[in-house]
């Protein structure tokens, strides 16, 4: 078992699981098959783009795009698809200054304990000291996931899926499942069979916000983890544990402030106020949300970082993997929504985050394969 494993342990397991339960079973191809976007959004994909240049292609972005140009504009995308008919954001700033002061309240006072947290099972420490022990034999994992029917179910169909299955045969023995993904997949596989997730999409005013936060939670975590590998040169692992705990943060404000609007039924939501609440109180929630978990001295700086306006040289080594995922995880969520094209994606890598053509290229092939 590595340091930085047992440095994370759990909790941050945990809400990997938070995250992608929703992300990767709750969204299926008919055939079973975890899917990489949502039905609904490769149906949306397979239309043509909103924005096309003359060949009918995505149109670049501007090249001088910032970090904070390229978010603002995710955001903003995420609200066009309400429904036809919908209010504008009723102009008069008082009421979306009310329902602001509201969000805040609450995001103020959130704790681990709070109903809009994840709650922490039961087995999966077991599970976890089972998985990272060298000596245990794949009987013994076995036999602790088999004590859960819903545990035991997942595992059965990812390793039928087309991602690990080689034989025409069905997987039927848990054993053979377990050997079959191996141990980084048994600790996704638990971590996301094990949680209930923190959000579940409504649609309505809030158009496609909540899901495009799940996404981009995700897309941000694997591209701030190979940042970290390639560029920052520290553990990957921590950076992809702390890129979903932001994800946490940043799910958790769209909930409450979807709550706070949904007490004011007048007025449709105001993009821009949203993405300010989220720009806001997104890190800090990540911070609430993680006390007691005993996580190392390193997190609260990289997440405090996030906050702070100054170049990203002078952020500490993770929180500069964690910005730059983030920030590349964004433009990978507008390729997807064919907002943008690859060009500018591998442009915004080098020019505005200072990464070498060939370290970009690496990251990009990551996230594609997501």
């Amino acid at each position: 078992m590595t340091t930085t494993f047992l440095w994370f342990g759990v909790p941050l397991l945990a809400l990997a699981g938070c995250v992608a339960t929703w992300w990767l079973y709750g969204r299926r191809d008919r055939g079973g098959d975890v899917a990489a976007v949502s039905v609904e959004r490769r149906v949306r994909l397979a239309e043509p783009a909103r924005t096309t240049g003359a060949s009918g292609q995505p149109a670049p972005a501007p090249p001088a795009m910032s970090g904070k140009e390229i978010l603002a504009r995710m955001y903003a995308t995420a609200f066009e698809d309400r429904p036809p008919g919908d209010r504008r954001a009723n102009p008069d700033a008082a009421i979306h200054g009310r329902v602001a002061k509201s969000a805040i309240a609450v995001l103020s006072r959130i704790h681990p304990g709070s109903h809009y947290a994840p709650r922490r099972p039961q087995l999966l420490p077991q599970l976890l000291n089972v998985v990272n022990d060298e000596d245990s034999s794949r009987r013994q994992i076995a036999a602790i996931i088999s004590r859960d029917p819903a545990l035991a179910g997942n595992l059965l169909r990812i390793a039928n899926s087309a991602l690990y299955r080689v034989r025409p045969e069905p997987i039927e023995n848990i054993e053979r499942a377990v050997a079959m993904i191996g141990t980084d997949g048994l600790r996704h596989l638990i971590a996301v069979a094990l949680m209930q997730p923190v959000l579940n999409e409504r649609g309505g005013t809030f158009g496609h916000l909540p899901s495009v936060v799940w996404e981009h939670t995700l897309l941000s975590a694997v591209a701030a983890a190979e940042y970290a590998r390639y560029v920052a040169r520290i553990d990957p692992f921590s950076a992809q544990m702390l890129g979903l705990l932001h994800g946490l943060g940043s799910i958790v404000v769209v909930q409450v402030v979807r709550d706070s609007y949904e007490r004011h039924p007048e007025v449709a939501p105001d993009p821009g106020r949203v993405r300010q609440l989220l720009e806001q109180w997104s890190a800090p929630t990540a911070l609430r949300l993680q006390q007691g978990w005993d996580l190392p001295v390193s997190i609260a700086p990289a997440l405090e970082d996030q906050r702070r306006d100054v170049p990203l040289q002078d952020l500490t080594p993770l929180g500069r993997s964690l910005r730059v995922g983030r920030i590349v995880g964004a433009a990978a969520m507008m390729h997807r929504l064919r907002q943008i094209d690859v060009d500018t994606v591998l442009l915004l890598m080098q020019q505005g985050l200072g990464m070498r053509e060939e370290v970009a290229a690496r990251i990009w092939e990551r996230l594609s394969r997501n």
